[in-house]
């Protein structure tokens, strides 16, 4: 099996719940994997589930910004209608009704640019180019 296949097997099961990353390194050494070939793979998996996690977090916060927003919204215009339709007469504090629809959409704002950030986060993480790893000590021997 090639490196990149082990790989993907490895993410798939980390789909999985209970997935544990040491178990990547005992089912290779198991199988006889070399040592270098074990640490490589390892890391790769443990990058990959890694940057799967941040992005699903991520994910998650801008769309509770958008929800939060989305219901400061709704309630401030359903207030805003009751109180112009005359059946609630709230006075002088009607105006901290427009505080509260300028502030969802200020939450709605900041979670659509949050995703759009994040998401610009991920595809730069994707298509990072990889830099050789060069040991500097092995010169001076």
């Amino acid at each position: 099996m090639d490196r990149e296949r082990i790989v993907e097997h490895y993410l798939m099961q980390s789909q999985e719940k209970g997935f544990e990353i040491d178990q990547v390194r005992k089912e290779l050494e198991a199988n006889d994997v070399p040592e270098e070939e074990i640490r490589i793979i390892v890391r790769k998996v443990d990058e990959q589930v890694q940057i799967q996690a941040v992005n699903k977090s991520s994910r998650i916060k801008g769309m509770q910004l958008i929800i939060a927003g989305a219901i400061l919204v709704v309630v401030g215009m359903i207030i805003f209608l009751i109180t112009t339709l005359g059946n609630i007469d709230l006075g002088d504090a009607a105006l901290f009704l427009c505080g509260q629809v300028v502030g969802g959409g200020s939450l709605i704002a900041t979670g659509l640019a949050w995703r759009k950030q994040e998401a610009e986060k991920r595809r730069r993480l994707q298509f990072r180019p990889r830099m050789p790893r060069i040991d500097v000590f092995d010169d001076l021997e």
